[in-house]
Order: C-alpha cells, then structure tokens, then sequence
C-alpha cells in the first residue's frame, strides 16, 4: 500500500471485516419480523413492527492484494471460537473475519439479518424463529443447517451461557433452514444478547467439524461461515487470513489479511513507519505528534475507546468512596479535556460521565443528561471531600 494508515481507536478490525459488506435490516417494536433480501435497493416498510431491506449486490471482482495490519494486543486462542466468547469487543475483530452470525450490527443499523435471511420474535416473547438463507457454507465445503444453529446454542460455554440454557425450554427445526427457540417465560432481551457483543451464541459454527476435532481442535485450525478464512495461524503472534470468493453478502475486495500481534505501542509505530504493517490502532500520548508530523501516515479518527474510573469496594460501609461526596469529588478532580489532549491528541470526546460514549453503536443518546458533577471543578472538588469528612484526603 503506499499510504499507511494510523487508527485512533480499538475497533479497526471491524471496519476492514465490514469493508466486504452492505447495509441489510433493522429490528425495532415490541416484536419484530425482520427479513434482507439482496437483490433490491429500497427499503420498504412492510408493517409496523417488520421491515424489509435490500441492496444492490455489487458487481463481483476476484479479491486482490494484501493489507498487514499491526494488532495491539497478544491474542488469545479462545478469540477464534465463538463458543467461549466473552463480553468485550477486542475479540470480535476476529469474530467477524473469520466467522458469520445469524444477526449482527452494521453500519448505520442494528440487528440485522446476516446469515439469517429473516427473524420473528413473537409478541409475548417466548420465541424467536430464524430463516436461514439459501446456500450458505462453511470453509470448509459443509453447508450451514439448522443442526449448527442448534449445536452451537446447546453447545455454548461463553458469556451469558447459563442464562441462554436456563431460558430455553426447547428448540423445533422445521427443516435444515427453519429453526425456532421456545423460552419458558418472556425472553425481553434474547435479540439483545444474541445479535451483540453482549455474547457469542449467535456466531454459529460447524457442528460436525467441532464435534470431530473438539474445542481445543478448533481453535488450533477453525473454521466458520465469514467472508475470511484462516489459513495460517504462526503460534498466534500473526495470522493469515484469505477472502472467501463466494461468501453470501460479496466477496471482500482485499485477498489477504494479515494480523500481527505488537503490543508495544512504539514498536508497532515503528513498524508502521517502516513499512512492516500497512495500519494499526491505538496511537496515543507522544506518538500522535510523530504521527501527524509524518506526511507517508494517514491519521484517521474511527471511534474512541471509553476511559473510565472504578472504586473497588465501594459498596463497603468503611470505605471512602462508599460517601458519594467522594465519588463526585474524584471525577470533578479530572480536567478531561487535558487528558483528552494529552492522550489522544485531543480527538477524545468528553462525554456526560458515562462510561458508555454516545457513539457506540447501539447506545443510548445522553446529549441532554450533563450531571454537573462531570466539569473540572477542583474547588468545589475540595468542598465535597471537607463535607465527607476528609479535608486532608486519604490514602
């Protein structure tokens, strides 16, 4: 490539797995039937609480060239098996490389259908029914059925299992493309938790497969149904991935991805500069300066990772910060915009004290909730600890 490229952000891996994809549908209302279907272009609302979405299947191109990109993290095995994925989104910028699920955010809209090709929750919420679509298949040849969707929900062992089993009264597939969950009572946030990071039950993985080569097995070599295929894995400090030509949505324009795993902030700029890695993220503190000073880098702002504090045992009677005063005092203490400055060269937005920024996907918008205890403020800072009793602090 002949421009690098500099992310400031946690969530690139997102935007190159979503590079390969259109928009599809949204679900929203007390229950919804969601179905996409690709060879059309409008939008068409079809009910109150369905609708339909499509795009124009781009015209088909064989995938070319190469993009190295410089991961900030070491990487863990159990990122590249859905059934033991946990509630935080770093590993999903492999999820969505290498595997596919049945609903899933993309750009600009929400739970919409992916390997699905339509969902129905019914109005009391006791079940949801998914349509596969026609002709899915895994890396390896084998198609995706029903039988996977079920292995991999009575199989899973990650984030929000228990609730998952605990919920389910039992499954009904209708045939290898219809299936559908019964819940012993309301299941008010199965959507939820099924189409988000919030689990990893929705990323559905080949049932023969797994069972053959078992969990460990799978993680040394997996397979899935996404738009990459792993096809080298060097003891899990880099690995390759190749577009898959016929992948349902299109076939991704980049042939191959490759992740290396530099968790040194400085060492992975190095290797930017000098040519080893075509991108990375995370580039804060005194790496910016360098980083926009260097006409060869593109420094482009994707999203922000959220800071925030924590007060381990606050809920104990004898400690400090169990006094909200406390509390209020320590975040009127922090002149963020400084350390916005500071760390992320000032592109950190300063939210309304909420740990959840506003541009998350899938958060709610707090634009009109500003507590006033979220300013620099370190007079009345000082006030607030005087009146829980601590004038002088603590350690």
């Amino acid at each position: 490539m002949s421009s690098r490229r500099v992310w400031i952000a946690a969530a690139t891996a997102f935007v190159l797995a979503a590079a390969a994809c259109s928009s599809s549908a949204t679900s929203s209302g007390k229950a919804s039937s969601v179905t996409s279907a690709p060879e059309t272009e409008a939008l068409v609302t079809t009910t109150a609480s369905a609708q339909t979405t499509a795009f124009v299947r781009p015209t088909s191109t064989d995938p070319a060239g190469k993009v190295i990109y410089g991961w900030h993290t070491a990487l863990s095995p159990a990122w590249l098996d859905p059934q033991e994925s946990v509630n935080f989104i770093t590993p999903y910028g492999f999820m969505v490389t290498l595997h596919d699920s049945m609903i899933k955010h993309f750009p600009g809209k929400q739970f919409q259908p992916s390997l699905a090709e339509s969902y129905k929750v019914a109005d009391d919420y006791k079940s949801a029914t998914f349509k596969l679509r026609e002709g899915l298949k895994f890396h390896n040849g084998d198609p995706v059925t029903t039988e996977d969707v079920e292995f991999t929900y009575l199989n899973y062992r990650g984030s929000s299992a228990k609730l998952f089993k605990d919920m389910l009264d039992h499954i009904e597939k209708k045939d290898a493309r219809e299936i559908t969950f019964y819940f012993k009572q309301p299941f008010l946030d199965f959507i939820t938790l099924y189409g988000t990071p919030a689990s990893g039950i929705g990323w559905i993985v080949p049932k023969n497969y797994y069972t053959q080569v078992g969990p460990d097995g799978f993680k040394q070599k997996p397979i899935g149904a996404g738009p990459y295929k792993l096809v080298r894995n060097t003891s899990n400090t880099e690995l390759e991935f190749e577009a898959v030509k016929d992948y349902w949505r299109k076939s991704p324009n980049v042939k191959t991805i490759i992740y290396k795993m530099i968790t040194d902030d400085a060492t992975r700029f190095a290797a930017l500069q000098t040519g080893e890695i075509d991108l990375m993220n995370v580039v804060q503190g005194a790496l910016l300066d360098a980083a926009k000073k260097d006409t060869k880098l593109q420094l482009i702002q994707v999203s922000t990772t959220p800071f925030w504090l924590e007060f381990p045992g606050w809920e104990k009677p004898d400690s400090p910060f169990n006094k909200v005063q406390v509390r209020q005092a320590v975040s009127l203490a922090l002149n963020r915009r400084e350390i916005s400055d500071a760390e992320t060269g000032g592109f950190g937005r300063i939210d309304s004290g909420n740990w959840m920024p506003e541009n998350l996907e899938g958060a709610l918008q707090k634009a009109d909730l500003k507590p006033e205890w979220s300013e620099y403020n370190l007079a009345k800072a000082k006030q607030l600890m005087a009146e829980a009793g601590y004038p002088n602090g603590f350690e």
